[in-house]
Formats: structure tokens, sequence, C-alpha cells
């Protein structure tokens, strides 16, 4: 039977090897997620060995991992470097198996912290993720409205700066891009799905303890959004475009948040 083409990505950019930290928001988010409505995971990444330099290799059923980091500037700071590829396509192919999950994927993660004082330091970390499904050794079954090809791109680069000037009091700002990219396409080789998806992200926290067990904290975002894609749909006999949508926006969507705690304990 045909389908509707839909969107086809998957989520290979965090490395586990390289991830400090999995929080899952299922219920109502906290308020310094102003723009969210529903659920979602927030993840981590951990900074890079500053003792010594250290490499790591994982080979697996399916895919090959490596990971690297080590100090920087005699201890004030950190690198880290992770890689991962997988060979579920090769496998697939070799078995003969006819199946939906011909995924592979290939990512790369890196980050750079820097202590410029006691004070004042930074980070920039990059991910990027490619992800692809690749059906053609079914071809002969697939009808002209489901996916063969099945491309997916994923890239962020986030630069921040935390600043404490007092044992009460922290300053975090950072910039952020994202940008998401996906094609799809049919048995006939024809286009059935394309979009992007990017983002620029501007986001400041202030938090303070102005009194024993009384936090303040306080936060601004400034996002820009844009999306553009377009979906097709054919009918076989003869070969044409029976359907095509196409979308293309752009937002400015600010948001901010102020939160005083208390706490009795102690």
């Amino acid at each position: 039977p045909s389908q509707t083409p839909v969107c086809q990505g998957s989520l290979t950019m965090f490395n586990s090897d390289v991830v400090e930290k999995l929080t899952l928001h299922f219920r109502a988010p906290p308020i310094r997620y102003p723009d969210r409505s529903s659920g979602f995971v927030d993840v981590g990444l951990r900074d890079g060995n500053r003792r010594a330099p250290t490499v790591r290799i994982q080979a697996g059923v399916a895919a090959t991992s490596m990971v690297a980091d080590g100090p920087l500037a005699k201890g004030k700071g950190s690198w880290l470097a992770a890689a991962r590829k997988s060979y579920l396509q090769y496998l697939i192919r070799r078995a003969g198996a006819d199946t939906s999950l011909a995924f592979g994927f290939l990512d790369f993660q890196g980050r750079l912290t820097y202590d410029l004082s006691p004070r004042h330091s930074f980070c920039f970390t990059v991910l990027d993720g490619h992800s692809d499904l690749d059906r053609e050794f079914t071809r002969s079954s697939l009808s002209i409205n489901t996916i063969m090809f099945g491309d997916y791109h994923t890239s962020v680069a986030n630069l921040g700066w935390r600043y404490t000037p007092s044992s009460t009091a922290t300053v975090q700002s950072k910039g952020a891009w994202l940008r998401e990219a996906f094609e799809n396409s049919n048995r006939e080789y024809l286009q059935m799905a394309r979009g992007q998806y990017g983002e620029w992200i501007s986001n400041t926290e202030v938090s303070w303890t102005w009194a024993r067990q009384a936090p303040l904290v306080a936060g601004l975002q400034i996002r820009r959004l844009r999306d553009d894609g377009v979906l097709n749909r054919y009918s076989l006999n003869p070969l044409a475009i029976r359907r095509r949508e196409t979308w293309r926006g752009v937002a400015l969507r600010p948001g901010g948040f102020i939160e005083q705690g208390y706490s009795t304990a102690g």
C-alpha cells in the first residue's frame, strides 16, 4: 500500500561516551524553559580530562566509536573529540533481510573548555550527525509513495560563558546555532520530501542567593526560527505528481522568566 511521505531522522548525535547527564522532563517543564509546553529531554555533555590525554576505542556488532580527550593550556582547560560510524546497512545487505530499519549513521562531537580566570570560563561545543536510510535492495517490493532513500543531517554549535562574581551569584550566557535538513526519495529516484529547519538562539541566566536559602533566578531567551520544505505525492499511471505541499517561514520568539525560591530546610 502507498503511504504519505514523512520526514526521516535519527537521534545519532549524542554519543553515550560523552554524555554527562540526561534528564527527562515528562510533566510540566521547569520555569527556566519558558517556550516548552510538553515533555522533553535535557542532555549535558561532559568536559575533557584535565589531567592527561586519553583515547578509547569501542567496536560493537553494528557500530564503532572513538573518544579522545585531554588537558588544554596546562590544565586551565580541556578538549574532547568523539566520532561514531555504523555498519548496520552493510550487515543487512549481506544477510538479505527485507527490513525498513536499514539505517546507517555517522556523527562527531567536539568540546573545548577554558578558564580565563577563577571567575570567567568559556566553553565551545560542536555536534554533527548524519543518518541515512537505504532500501534500494528491496526496490521491487516498494510502492511509488514509499521511501527508498532517506537522508538526514543535523548540526549544532554552542558557545557559552560563565561568570561567578561571588560565591552567591552566577551569570551564564550562551549563543547557539542549529540546523536540520532532510531529503527523501522513492523507488523511481524522485524527491518525495525535502526540508530544512534552523535556529539562532541567545540565552542569558542570572542566579543570586541574596538571602540564606532564598535563591533568585532570572533569565532571558531569544530564538530566531526558520523552516522551509516540500512534500510530494505521485500517481503511477501516468507517472505524475498528484499532490504537492510547500512551506516556508521565519519567526522571532523571545521569552523570559523570574523565579524566587525559599527553603525552610536546615
